[in-house]
């Protein structure tokens, strides 16, 4: 049948994430099929596979360093509360933070992990603003400089 067909499956899902909830139990248990699926950009994986994989930190944290926004845009609580998860997320694309949890948002680590991805941050303070110029531009300062102020 085609609901157990990888590649009638994995189009499928390019076309519409929610077609994913058609796939066979055996390509749902597939992890190497699922991370397929992570990689062409769906959101949906973890609402749809068993509860064993959607709780596999391993899974979870593969899934995320192929595609770290599909994994944190899904907003499951055990994954956007997680420092392991948020901060391998914020790495891989330091928007993600938008995602995380507030606790996980407040963490010095995730937040300066982010700003060195990609210089995305959810508020500035000086020294992020800082260190985003030394990390993002090689420390080129926009503005007026010290010793003009």
């Amino acid at each position: 049948m085609m609901k157990g067909d990888k590649a009638v499956v994995l189009e499928s899902v390019k076309q519409s994430q929610n077609s994913l909830c058609y796939a066979s139990q055996d390509l749902l248990c597939d992890n190497q099929f699922l991370l397929e699926i992570v990689k062409s950009g769906c959101n949906l994986v973890l609402d749809y596979v068993p509860e064993e994989i959607s709780n596999d930190k391993e899974f979870i944290l593969q899934a995320i360093k192929l595609n770290s926004l599909s994994i944190v845009s899904s907003k499951h609580v055990h994954i956007v509360s997680d420092k392991e998860f948020m901060l391998e997320a914020v790495m891989n694309n330091g928007y993600a933070l938008n995602y995380a949890s507030d606790e996980v948002k407040q963490d010095p680590e995730i937040v300066m992990e982010a700003l060195k991805c990609n210089g995305f941050v959810l508020k500035y303070s000086d020294e992020l603003y800082q260190s985003r110029m030394h990390h993002c531009y090689h420390d080129a300062y926009l503005g007026m400089t010290m010793s003009l102020r």
